[in-house]
C-alpha cells in the first residue's frame, strides 16, 4: 500500500480523507500513548519541584529571619550583657 503525503489511513488501510472517520495507525497510537505518559510524568514532576521550591523558599525566609535576629542580638551594646564590676557586691570571703 502506498500513502500519499497528507493522507489519512483508516483501520482498513484505505485513504479516508473523504469517506471515513480517520483512525490513527498503530505506530501513531503507540507514539501518542508514549507522549501522554511522558507528559503525565513531567506534570507530576513539575508539581513535586514546585512544592520543593516553595518549601526551600520558606526555609530560606525562616533562616534569614533567624540570622537577622542573631545579628541584632550581637550588635547590642556589651553593657547590656555585662554589668560594671563596681556595681557588684564584694565577694563573701573578703
Amino acid at each position: 500500500m502506498s500513502k500519499r503525503p497528507g493522507s489519512l489511513i483508516t483501520g482498513s488501510g484505505v485513504d479516508a480523507r473523504s469517506t471515513d472517520v480517520p483512525v490513527p495507525a498503530p505506530d501513531i497510537e503507540a507514539r501518542l500513548v508514549e507522549l501522554e505518559t511522558r507528559m503525565a510524568f513531567q506534570e507530576r514532576l513539575l508539581g513535586e519541584l514546585s512544592d520543593a521550591l516553595t518549601a526551600s523558599r520558606m526555609e530560606a525566609a525562616r533562616l534569614g529571619h533567624q540570622l537577622q535576629q542573631a545579628l541584632e542580638h550581637l550588635q547590642r551594646p556589651a553593657d547590656i550583657f555585662f554589668t560594671d564590676a563596681a556595681d557588684e557586691p564584694p565577694p563573701p570571703h573578703s
